[in-house]
């Protein structure tokens, strides 16, 4: 029996770490050789994550911070660690595991208090943090702490190797299972989920549709594209483009008022909407209604959004950021923005909208790449097989 301890950050309907982790526990739950322990901050996800595992566990959510923050966000994760800290201990007080597998590189108390307990480590690197000085000094430490990392781009990988002189790297692109299996809201349903507004807008095949799935926070930056739309319909007056925003707000309570402001300040209330969080079977059938995806973020390792816009063939904009320049070809199977302009992401998305032949295009391409790219059994085989070798190279120490 090959004991299993997998630990994430946060059990959050929506987003793209959590949807990984739900596939990496499916994957590993499949053998029966497996025994799998959960840990996990309470959330809607929990008991999902719970029922594909042996034994799952809570502990208080919180994380290092992945952007730069004011001195009062790192003593708040101090303080929240310290919680963390005893609460972990008590969990694996007494409990043996052949290996631990993090979902998130930014968990670093749990990190420090399985490294205590002598438990081989596997490591995600999803996040990029800012700034480098900060993201450096934060790897260097964890470096010393895992027994290898898997980064979910190259970017990722070469950027954690670069940093830390640590070889024991690999890449693993985030994958989904084929949209058949995928399970969607029906009609009538989808309807009672959402306000009445959004639903009809978004069901209108005379608007164009624009997407932004993703945790509401600052690092996702949504007041970009908030300050696009602003200047579609206000000033060029592109009726009928409307942006949808779904997602958790993430505890970032103060980010999503200063969305809602702005939606009331610049009088888009009938342009954009806010989704909330919403669960996957309702996300899958966003996409169907979707013209295009959209995201803004400032930094990203690899984002499932991406992926899963391709699966879908709906042409995606991007930022700059993380892996997105590994797998999008500007301008062939998707746009990706230079820089945080307001002119040029405007221009992307009027492009798509006003060139039929162009956006045809993107969305042959898009799906290819995802054929081609993103194989969900072999990322999750490539898992397995790291796995069995740390906890080989383990027990010949």
């Amino acid at each position: 029996m090959i004991k299993i301890l997998l630990i994430t950050h946060s059990a959050n309907i929506t987003g793209g770490a959590e949807d990984d982790f739900h596939r990496i526990i499916l994957s590993l739950s499949r053998s029966h050789q497996n025994e799998l322990t959960v840990l996990c901050p309470d959330g809607h996800r929990f008991k999902e994550y719970s029922e594909l595992s042996n034994y799952s566990y809570k502990y208080k959510s919180g994380w290092f911070p992945v952007v730069k923050e004011k001195i009062y966000g790192y003593l708040k994760y101090i303080l929240i660690g310290i919680i963390q800290s005893v609460q972990i201990y008590r969990i694996l007080s007494g409990k043996k595991y052949d290996i631990a597998v993090f979902n998130v590189s930014v968990l670093l108390i749990p990190l420090i208090i399985v490294k205590l307990k002598k438990i081989p480590s596997i490591v995600f690197i999803r996040e990029t943090i800012t700034p480098l000085k900060l993201r450096k000094f934060y790897y260097k430490i964890i470096s010393k702490l895992g027994n290898h990392f898997i980064g979910v781009s190259k970017y990722n990988s070469i950027d954690f190797s670069q940093l830390t002189k640590n070889n024991s790297v690999s890449t693993l692109y985030s994958s989904i299972e084929d949209i058949s299996e995928h399970v969607k809201d029906d009609d009538n349903l989808f309807c009672r989920l959402i306000q009445h507004d959004a639903y009809t807008e978004l069901t209108n095949p005379d608007n164009f549709r624009i997407l932004l799935n993703g945790n509401i926070c600052k690092r996702k930056n949504q007041l970009f594209a908030l300050s696009v739309m602003d200047y579609l319909v206000n000033y060029l007056k592109y009726l009928d483009i409307k942006l949808f925003l779904a997602g958790d707000s993430n505890g970032e309570l103060t980010y999503t008022d200063l969305l809602n402001k702005f939606i009331k300040d610049k009088k888009l209330s009938n342009y954009v909407f806010i989704l909330g969080s919403m669960k996957k079977s309702s996300i899958y059938k966003l996409y169907e209604y979707t013209d295009i995806m959209l995201i803004t973020s400032l930094s990203e390792g690899m984002p499932l959004v991406l992926v899963e816009s391709f699966a879908y063939k709906k042409p995606l904009i991007s930022t700059n950021v993380g892996g997105v320049k590994e797998i999008i070809e500007n301008s062939v199977n998707g746009i990706m923005l230079n820089e945080f302009d307001k002119n040029e992401l405007a221009n992307s998305i009027l492009k798509l909208k006003n060139n039929v032949e162009f956006y045809n295009k993107i969305s042959s391409n898009c799906y290819h790449t995802y054929q081609v790219s993103f194989n969900l059994e072999d990322n999750m085989n490539n898992l397995k097989n790291n796995i069995n070798n740390i906890i080989h190279q383990n027990n010949k120490q």
